[in-house]
């Protein structure tokens, strides 16, 4: 999923879950014209998945296997089984390995 705008989910889950950022400006900036448009960002309840890497996320509850946070993320609760890795732009509350 790419976030162009501001978007809200109660739920989402998957085997794979990959939600990143619309770059800002992208062709238009390599043009040399400047653009003001901010990045998506989106709201959730809960995110479940074996994979789960997110950008530009608020959520309540991130649950999977390996989870990656990139640039933007605001989490409250992190619970993951193998791996997790946070952006250092990135802030979770809490950490629980399962």
């Amino acid at each position: 999923m790419k976030l162009e705008d501001t978007s809200f989910v109660r739920e989402i889950g998957g085997e794979v879950i990959e939600i990143r950022r619309r770059r800002k400006g992208g062709l238009l900036v390599e043009l040399g014209l400047p653009i003001f448009r901010r990045p998506g960002s989106l709201q959730a309840v809960t995110i479940e998945g074996d994979e789960v890497y997110l950008e530009g996320t608020e959520a309540k509850l991130v649950r999977g296997k390996r989870v990656i946070l990139g640039p933007g993320c605001r989490i409250e609760r992190v619970e993951y089984e193998e791996s997790l890795e946070v952006d250092s732009d990135s802030r979770v509350g809490e950490e629980v390995k399962g």
